[in-house]
């Protein structure tokens, strides 16, 4: 792990409410043990990333318990799909999305969710010189640490009288890539549900950050082949084995278009939820202008016994008990233990049980 980069005490605070960054901080033999270590800007198979350009196409309020959130629609230059921000704040704008377009009226602009008149006219004067200035009070090193400065606030009545939440001087952001069965359906077979409603949650309640969903499901490998990979794994496969055994690498995703959604959001200093350190490594490598000040781990609630999320009305990703996440929790151990995410595993679920392995070569960079 990049001894700059700071991470929560997974000791001291293994379930965080409040998503803040302590001053522990990953050992730099972390990140060259794993084998994601020289991944940087690299596709699944080891290539140089293209640079991707992303253009917002609409912007939409939508209301959510405890007040709302903006879900923006991008398309890429790498793909065909639509990727996704979701994004708590009603300060963070997307640059594609206010900028003019050929022969469109305020009508056009407003269907697309673009601002109109004079906050079109402050707006734009923001995204024209947006910048990045220290700031002493940060919460974190100062040296590391920058507020962003706006030149506007955001219209009362684009707020759709929701209160007014403090601004994050760095927001939490998570990264997030789509998961059918995990969230739509509610598999117990993956945390991946859990995850983003959690996100949804701590960033809520911050009142300020972005989730970027991107379309890459199965771990970039698709949804046909991710339930040939499920069948796999009913036979006694892992997930990991079980996509090397379909010609798959164990992680085929990709953060090109992760990096070119923040930046066009404004997004340049983050703290992100992940326990994966291949994200941070491709986030922050390459020709990334992002600054990843910390990491924030994402532990499984259930992992805690006496946690309590009743009150939330998505619970059931948020209030899931030891005893039906036992397929989820195997899940984990693999991804901690053959992928490098940063996860109490020992603590939380004790010493693993050996079981054949494919060599760790094979893993991340070439197909089998």
């Amino acid at each position: 792990m990049p001894d700059d980069l700071i991470t929560a005490s997974a000791a001291d605070t293994p379930f965080l409410d409040t998503p803040t960054c302590c001053n522990s901080r990953a050992s730099s033999s972390s990140l060259a043990e794993s084998h994601y270590a020289s991944v940087g800007a690299l596709d699944a198979n080891g290539q140089a990333e293209t640079k991707v350009d992303a253009e917002c196409q609409v912007r939409a309020r939508i209301p959510y318990p405890g007040g709302h959130f903006y879900l923006h629609v991008y398309h890429t230059n790498e793909d065909e799909k639509e990727h996704l921000a979701i994004v708590f704040g009603d300060d963070i704008r997307s640059a594609t999305l206010e900028a003019a377009r050929d022969g469109e009226t305020d009508m056009d602009r407003k269907i697309r969710g673009a601002s109109v008149g004079a906050l079109r006219r402050l707006i734009g004067k923001d995204i024209d010189c947006r910048h990045w200035e220290p700031s002493p009070a940060a919460s974190f090193d100062s040296d590391k640490t920058t507020n962003y400065v706006r030149s506007f606030d955001p219209d009362p009545a684009e707020t759709f009288a929701a209160p007014r939440l403090s601004v994050v001087d760095v927001p939490l952001v998570r990264i997030h890539s789509e998961c059918f069965t995990g969230e739509t359906v509610s598999s117990v077979r993956c945390d991946c549900g859990y995850q983003l409603a959690e996100a949804m949650r701590l960033i809520q309640q911050e009142g300020r950050g972005v989730i970027v969903y991107l379309r890459q499901e199965g771990r970039g490998i698709g949804l046909l082949e991710k339930l040939k990979a499920y069948n796999l794994q009913d036979m006694g496969h892992d997930t990991v084995d079980a996509n090397l055994m379909l010609n798959h690498p164990a992680d085929a995703r990709t953060y090109g278009a992760a990096r070119a959604i923040l930046a066009d959001l404004g997004v340049s200093k983050l703290r992100l939820l992940t326990n994966n350190v291949d994200k941070i490594s491709q986030i922050r490598g390459g020709d990334s202008r992002l600054d990843v000040v910390c990491h924030v781990p994402m532990y499984p609630r259930w992992w805690s016994e006496g946690s309590d999320a009743a009150q939330l009305s998505y619970s059931r990703h948020l209030l899931l008990k030891r005893d039906a996440m036992s397929e989820a929790d195997r899940y984990l151990r693999t991804k901690a233990e053959r992928m490098g995410h940063m996860l109490p595993i020992e603590q939380s679920l004790g010493p693993s049980i050996g079981i054949p392995r494919a060599p760790a070569g094979l893993l991340f960079s070439q197909h089998v």
